[in-house]
């Protein structure tokens, strides 16, 4: 469970007809500090999300494969 969110950034654009949010945040959950990046995607009246948390010290051991991971998260 949450008990803390901080935003640290939000992008919204438009991707084959669908809109599609990325959001980038900080969070506490259960006492740990984790680095969350969610992006939801809203089309064919559907909404879908996709949500993935590391720990801030593997934060950049893991960048590229979570910005792989939210790139290839699309509607089709």
């Amino acid at each position: 469970k949450s008990e803390a969110v901080r935003v640290a950034s939000g992008d919204i654009g438009i991707l084959n007809g669908a809109k599609s949010s990325v959001i980038e945040a900080e969070r506490e959950e259960d006492g740990v500090a984790v680095d969350a990046t969610y992006k939801i995607i809203a089309g064919s009246g559907k909404v879908f999300e996709l949500n993935i948390a590391v720990l801030p010290e593997h934060k950049d051991e893991y960048a590229r494969k979570v910005d792989e991971l939210v790139s290839s998260f699309i509607l089709k």
